[in-house]
Parts: structure tokens; C-alpha cells; sequence
């Protein structure tokens, strides 16, 4: 009796349990996680797209003063971000350097 899979005996029902082990275990999961992250990029670069051709509709229409508050405000969102992303990345970058 083993805690563990038994990767060392090459008998076929052995090999195929292993194989679909590996498959459904670590193939499968790491699949439909890639396959949601491009899903997710796909619609960020989509999204993106419809938003800059929206402001640049907008931008001939404000004023410089409302141009100005509104570069200042996304600034100001961008650091937000950067200072919430970075404490959670951090850990998993090489050396945990943030």
C-alpha cells in the first residue's frame, strides 16, 4: 500500500492509468486555463479598441482643462493599480523581489 501513484511498473494497466492521470490531472486543468486567459486577453484588446476609438470621438470634444483632470485621474488610477497588483505579484516573481 503506497500514498502514491506507482510510476515505476510498466504494466498497461499501470502505464494507462498514469497516462490519464497526467492527462485529466495536470493536461486538462492547464488547458482550460490557458484557454481562458486568451478568452480573457481577446476581450480586454477588444474592449480596449471599442474604448480608444470612444476617446478619441470625446477628445475633440472636451475642453484642455477637462483633458487635463481626466490625464491626471487615469494617472492616479494607474498607480492605484500598479500598488495593489504589485503586493500580490510580488511573491511569485524570482526571489520574491518586489
Amino acid at each position: 500500500m503506497s500514498c502514491s501513484f506507482d510510476y515505476l511498473t510498466r504494466s498497461a494497466a499501470n502505464l494507462a492509468y498514469n497516462y490519464c492521470l497526467m492527462g485529466f490531472e495536470f493536461v486538462l486543468p492547464v488547458s482550460v486555463i490557458v484557454v481562458c486567459y486568451v478568452g480573457i486577453v481577446v476581450s480586454v484588446r477588444r474592449q480596449a479598441g471599442e474604448l480608444r476609438d470612444i476617446q478619441t470621438s470625446i477628445s475633440g470634444q472636451q475642453s484642455d482643462d477637462q483633458q487635463l483632470n481626466r490625464m491626471h485621474r487615469d494617472k492616479r488610477m494607474q498607480e492605484y493599480k500598479l500598488a495593489t497588483v504589485r503586493p500580490f505579484s510580488s511573491p511569485w516573481s524570482s526571489g520574491g523581489v518586489p
